[in-house]
C-alpha cells in the first residue's frame, strides 16, 4: 500500500536526509504534482508517494522465505510453517541479513519495541520456539553466547 508524505523544510538537507532515510528503508519513492489531486492549498517542497520495494517483501534465504504480503513462511518445497507475528518478526529481522549476529538489545527494541532489559528472557524463549519450528529446513538459529543470535545455513 503507497502512502503519501509532504516534506516542507527552510533547509534542503533535511529532505535529502528523509528522502535517503527512506530509501535505505527500502522504500521506492515518486514525485508528484499535486496541485490537480488536491483542492487544498498545500504548503510544501516535496510530496512524495512511498511504496514498499516489491523485491524487500519477499525475504529467502536457506531455503525459506518469508512473504510479507501474505505473512506467510515457506520451505523450498512450499510447505507452510506456522510461525506467530512475534516469531515471524524476529525471523524477518535475522533473515535481512542472514550469517549477521544480531543482539538482544536490538531484537528487544525492534520486535518488541522495549529498551533493553538484561532480565528478560522473551529473545530466548522466542529464539527456542523458533528452533522447534526451523528443525526440518535448512536454516538454524543460533546462539552467540552473552550477544544475540544468528541466522545460519546448516552444514550438509
Amino acid at each position: 500500500m503507497s502512502k503519501l508524505i509532504y516534506v516542507n523544510s527552510d533547509d534542503p538537507r533535511i529532505t535529502d536526509v528523509i528522502i535517503r532515510a527512506l530509501h535505505s528503508e527500502g522504500f521506492q519513492l515518486e514525485y508528484g504534482d499535486l496541485s490537480d489531486a488536491v483542492n487544498a492549498p498545500i504548503h510544501t517542497d516535496i510530496a512524495l508517494v512511498l511504496s514498499e520495494d516489491v523485491q524487500r517483501q519477499k525475504l529467502s534465504f536457506g531455503g525459506v522465505t518469508i512473504d510479507r504480503n501474505t505473512m506467510t513462511v515457506y520451505d523450498d518445497q512450499h510447505r507452510l510453517i506456522h510461525f506467530t507475528p512475534i516469531e515471524l518478526s524476529m525471523l524477518a529481522l535475522l533473515m535481512e541479513q542472514p550469517n549477521r549476529a544480531v543482539s538482544r538489545a536490538e531484537l528487544l527494541k525492534r520486535v518488541w519495541g522495549i529498551d533493553y532489559n538484561p532480565v528478560t528472557r522473551v529473545s530466548d524463549d522466542t529464539a527456542k520456539r523458533l528452533r522447534q519450528k526451523l528443525k526440518d529446513t535448512p536454516i538454524m538459529l543460533e546462539t552467540i553466547w552473552g550477544y544475540g543470535f544468528r541466522i545460519t545455513e546448516r552444514p550438509q
